[in-house]
C-alpha cells in the first residue's frame, strides 16, 4: 500500500509538460541523425544516440525519485565530486582544440564532459 502511494505521488509531482517535449525533441533528433545516416550513406549513428537517451532517460528516473530533502546530507560531497569532474577535464590533453572530452584509460573511446 505504502509503495503505491510512493509511486502515485512521484507520477503527480512529474512535469508531464516537460516530458513530453523532451522525448518529441529526442524523437526529432534521432530522426535528424537517422535521416544523415542515410543521406551519407554511412554508419548507425542514431542507435548510438538512442543508448545515450535510454541512458539519460535512466540518470534522469534515478534523480528525480528521492525528495529533495533526503539528499541534504550528500549535497555537499555531490557539488565538491561535480568541481572536481569539472577540473578533470581541463587537466586532460586537448582534442580537436578543446578540452571537453574525458579519455578512458587504455580506451580509445572518450566521453565529452
Amino acid at each position: 500500500m505504502e509503495a503505491a502511494v510512493l509511486v502515485s505521488s512521484y507520477v503527480r509531482r512529474m512535469p508531464w509538460f516537460v516530458v513530453v517535449w523532451a522525448c518529441a525533441l529526442c524523437a526529432m533528433g534521432l530522426a535528424a541523425i537517422a535521416r544523415g545516416d542515410d543521406l551519407a550513406g554511412g554508419g548507425q549513428l542514431w542507435s548510438r544516440q538512442l543508448e545515450w537517451i535510454v541512458l539519460a532517460a535512466c540518470a534522469l528516473v534515478a534523480a528525480t525519485v528521492p525528495h529533495y530533502r533526503l539528499l541534504r546530507h550528500v549535497c555537499y560531497p555531490i557539488f565538491f565530486g561535480c568541481l572536481l569532474l569539472l577540473a578533470i577535464v581541463y587537466l586532460t590533453q586537448p582534442r580537436n582544440g578543446a578540452h571537453r572530452w574525458i579519455q578512458w584509460a587504455r580506451s580509445r573511446s572518450s566521453l565529452p564532459s
